[in-house]
């Protein structure tokens, strides 16, 4: 395999990225996981120009298929696909991808959760849409944007194109030399009201709350269908000692 056959989304964009409030929620979770880890050293696989480093303090390497608009400034960017991580083995103390999986292609995404905990020392956090209910969701937002006669972003197209993972696909896969956890995080009906309202006129006015900690905390407890499937490995010795 090969970065051919993973796509790059979406339309070229200049400047610096627009730091959204999905973007806020996505990156609630990886955030105190990495935190309470006091990790120092991260990767973040399909990161673009933003990604974690919006909300991370310190320095991480970025890797994707291409890097449109002004990197932010605490990342440093690497072109390259997750089927074929240019890095050596436990090259990173964490690494993060955060929706990715739902862009590859269903036979594709084995090797890219094999390549994530390869280049990974200590931790790794993995999160995409999962589920025939996230998925429906999406198919409504969609619908409503043509309605209205918005554009499709070209995340979403490849959302309804290509189809989401199942709720427990990736769950099954072994993970060889690492304890893991998961958990669904972020309700369908929560998504479905940030991107129609990011999406609406004014809608930068909406990315404020992202800033504030109580309020992505409240809208991630918002229940209903679960959007977002999250998943998170620590690498232990062969003895079961964490590394």
């Amino acid at each position: 395999m090969n970065a051919e056959h993973a796509r790059p989304m979406g339309r070229l964009v200049e400047g610096p990225p627009r730091i959204s409030l999905d973007q806020a929620l996505r990156y609630h979770g990886p955030i105190e996981f990495l935190t309470k880890r006091r990790v120092a050293e991260v990767l973040e696989v399909g990161s673009g120009s933003s990604g974690l480093a919006a909300f991370w303090p310190g320095p991480v390497t970025g890797l994707d298929l291409r890097f449109d608009g002004t990197p932010l400034p605490n990342l440093s960017v690497v072109e390259g696909s997750v089927l074929e991580l240019p890095f050596e083995d436990r090259s990173f103390e964490a690494v993060v991808c955060v929706d990715v999986f739902e862009h590859l292609p269903k036979a594709a995404r084995p090797r890219a959760f094999s390549e994530l905990q390869r280049v990974a020392r200590r931790v790794v956090w993995l999160a995409f849409p999962a589920g025939e209910a996230a998925l429906h969701t999406d198919r409504a937002i969609a619908r409503l944007g043509r309605m209205v006669g918005r554009p499709t972003p070209g995340w979403l197209i490849e959302h309804l194109e290509g189809g989401f993972p199942e709720s427990r696909e990736t769950l099954d896969w072994p993970s060889s030399g690492f304890r893991r956890g998961w958990r669904y995080s972020l309700s369908c009906a929560t998504h479905a009201a940030v991107i129609t309202a990011e999406h609406a006129p004014g809608g930068a006015l909406v990315d404020r709350l992202g800033d504030k900690k109580s309020a992505r905390a409240m809208l991630l407890r918002v229940p209903g269908p679960p959007y977002r499937l999250e998943q998170w490995f620590e690498r232990h010795d062969e003895n079961g000692a964490a590394s």
